[in-house]
């Protein structure tokens, strides 16, 4: 007797032959537990990595602003540039002049006459303020000019 010569009926549903399990909800479960776990890493990554560098440009800012402040009417800056309108923090300057010096930045300042890039050595003093040690402009022609600052 072939198993096709059996009728429908006769088969109980014990005696059927049983699927095996699938588990595939647990694998679902772990793989999202998984997927759940790279997420948060990453974006306890990133939150990290981002306020930090949000930090770090934040005290950035603070400087330029000081070391603008202290420098933006001096005699010799005004005269070669002419009124200052945009002085700009040149972080690819600042860390190359860094390798040298970590206390030694490069803007990029713009006046009503021409631009140029000013490399400045700046110091924390006691109060917590920055102060210029020593600046020096160069010119678009190439001209190096050091700035006079006042004591």
């Amino acid at each position: 007797m072939a198993y096709d010569d059996f009728e429908a009926d006769d088969f109980d549903e014990f005696s059927r032959p049983s699927r095996p399990h699938n588990h595939s909800n647990k694998r679902g479960r772990r793989s999202g537990c998984l997927f759940s776990g790279f997420l948060i890493g990453g974006l306890t990554i990133v939150i990290c990595c981002g306020g930090g560098t949000a930090l770090i440009v934040f005290g950035m800012n603070v400087i330029t602003k000081e070391v603008e402040v202290e420098l933006r009417d001096n005699e010799a800056l005004v005269e070669q540039l002419g009124p200052i309108q945009s002085f700009e923090l040149d972080w690819m300057g600042s860390f190359a002049a860094a390798e040298e010096d970590e206390d030694v930045l490069v803007f990029q300042v713009e006046g009503t006459k021409t631009r140029g890039e000013l490399t400045v050595k700046s110091v924390t003093g006691p109060d917590g303020n920055e102060h210029v040690e020593w600046a020096e402009l160069r010119l678009t022609t190439g001209e190096v000019v050091e700035l006079v600052l006042e004591e």
